[in-house]
């Protein structure tokens, strides 16, 4: 019987040293420490969604204060002109016009705008009509006194293409004819209706390709 109590007594001073030592040695090793085990454990196995909640919010770092730490040099860039807005670039062609000015020498035509940006004077004529043809390349004139001309866009002379002064009642009675002029295009040549509207007749003049057709 003494030898089982000094045997159990020894049995347990042993493990109280153990023990002791455990718990110094935990002391001094935090890794040793059943705890913080566990703490590192649960930290190691989180989960991808806590682990990108639990990072700090980045602050911006401010530049230093005037006369504090290092000042870096100003730098500027040069930034590209901005482009044309699309209204300029994209901006319609001036339509071309026609207007008609009586002088004491006669009517003056001024003829303006398009492609070429007409800027041009024609004249002096006899009063009359005139008219752009369709392709917008020629001019007609039918003069009151029954002369009917033909020109070329941008040039400042006209061609006469046709005596009309025994086609029409009006001009054989001398009074103001009343012409009205319309074109007709075959495919090859233009056709100059000329209508008189005091009597109610037409006349048809082919004008020349060489004029209209170019």
């Amino acid at each position: 019987m003494p030898n089982m109590l000094k045997k159990i007594l020894s049995l347990v001073l042993k493990l109280a040293i153990v023990v002791l030592v455990w718990i110094l040695l935990s002391y001094y090793y935090p890794r040793l420490s059943p705890e913080r085990n566990a703490i590192t454990e649960i930290a190691v196995t989180a989960s991808p969604t806590s682990m990108f909640a639990a990072l700090p919010a980045l602050s911006p770092t401010l530049p230093p204060a005037s006369g504090q730490g290092t000042e870096l040099p100003a730098t500027s860039t040069a930034l590209p002109a901005p482009p044309a807005p699309l209204s300029a670039v994209n901006a319609p062609l001036k339509e071309i016009e026609i207007s008609a000015e009586e002088t004491t020498k006669g009517i003056m035509l001024t003829v303006t705008g398009g492609v070429e940006n007409y800027d041009y004077r024609m004249g002096p004529l006899a009063e009359g009509v005139y008219a752009l043809g369709p392709n917008r390349k020629f001019l007609v004139y039918v003069a009151n006194n029954g002369m009917v001309y033909v020109s070329r866009l941008g040039e400042s002379s006209f061609q006469k293409v046709e005596d009309a002064r025994r086609a029409f009642r009006a001009l054989n009675k001398q009074v103001d004819p009343y012409f009205e002029l319309s074109f007709r295009d075959t495919g090859s040549v233009y056709i100059l209706f000329i209508y008189e509207g005091r009597f109610g007749e037409t006349l048809q003049v082919i004008l020349p390709q060489t004029w209209t057709r170019y």
